[in-house]
């Protein structure tokens, strides 16, 4: 495998290219990321009943304090108080994305 030798990343778009060292003398990487398939990772999650419960809790509560006409927070303690989350559509563009 080729790995790209040089940084060429940029913090800001007038920033000159970082240009820091990215191999060791025999090509190899000095920092190796190690990351998580996402398919994997979801298929685990879905398949654990206790989990699957606890999101599907977490959905209908807010359904239920929505149908309540409850306010929203003024202090958000959970992504499921945001307004974002309270008000964004699915893909038909009607119904609430977690009902």
């Amino acid at each position: 495998m080729k790995y790209q030798a040089v940084c060429n990343n940029r913090p800001q778009p007038d920033s000159p290219l970082c240009g820091a060292a990215l191999l060791d003398e025999d090509a190899q990487p000095l920092k190796i990321f190690l990351y998580h398939s996402f398919h994997d990772f979801l298929g685990r999650l879905l398949s654990d009943s206790a989990l699957e419960k606890m999101m599907d809790d977490s959905c209908d509560d807010l359904m239920s304090s929505i149908r309540n006409g409850e306010p929203i927070p003024v202090l958000v303690t959970d992504v499921f108080g945001a307004e974002f989350v309270r008000t964004f559509k699915g893909p038909d563009g009607k119904k609430l994305f977690i009902d």
